[in-house]
């Protein structure tokens, strides 16, 4: 989340007037933020030896440090916690998984084995939509006609009263164009 800035705060003279510094540029007041501590205001002077130049930067990185520190317990439980939720989907995909394969399975059953061949070389989901569409087909309980209809035997000879009827129908079909 990013801090909203405020207007900037120079450093005033005695007349109300903000200071100016050798380059001719107002002198900006640092916040407790930028110095890392109250007691030794920056006034838009350079610190003047490297020891405190030293303790200025050790406060800075100390203060990232903690909040990168935060930062990072809160993308760990924050990632623990998506693991967590993955491992419960993928627990349950699995079982949604196992489930689905049986009911293929279950309604290949019920196909021939040259329909069976055909659908092997699709994946599950494939097969479930194939065999939904077109399964009742095959299985003879939905109201499709079948693609392979009660053929003769190919005797000729009827042994029933069906075989008699589709016999006697084949040989009047007519066959002019």
């Amino acid at each position: 989340m990013a801090k909203q800035q405020s207007a900037p705060e120079y450093e005033l003279d005695e007349a109300g007037k903000p200071k100016l510094d050798d380059k001719g540029f107002p002198i900006l007041k640092a916040s407790e933020e930028e110095t890392g501590d109250d007691q030794d205001k920056h006034t838009g002077n350079l610190p003047k030896t490297q020891d405190e130049m030293n303790a200025i930067i050790k406060a800075r990185l100390e203060r990232d440090r903690a909040t990168r520190k935060g930062d990072l317990d809160t993308a760990k439980s924050e990632s623990q916690r998506i693991a967590s939720e993955l491992e419960t989907a993928n627990t349950l995909l699995e079982g949604y998984k196992g489930t689905f394969s049986k009911m293929v399975t279950k309604q290949l059953e019920a196909m021939p084995p040259a329909v069976k061949t055909l659908l092997d070389k699709l994946d599950p989901l494939e097969q479930m939509e194939w065999l939904a569409e077109n399964g009742a087909t095959f299985t003879g309980n939905g109201d499709k006609k079948p693609i392979f209809p009660d053929i003769p035997s190919p005797s000729g000879d009827a042994s029933d009263d069906r075989d008699a009827a589709l016999l006697k129908k084949s040989h009047q079909l007519d066959y002019s164009v």
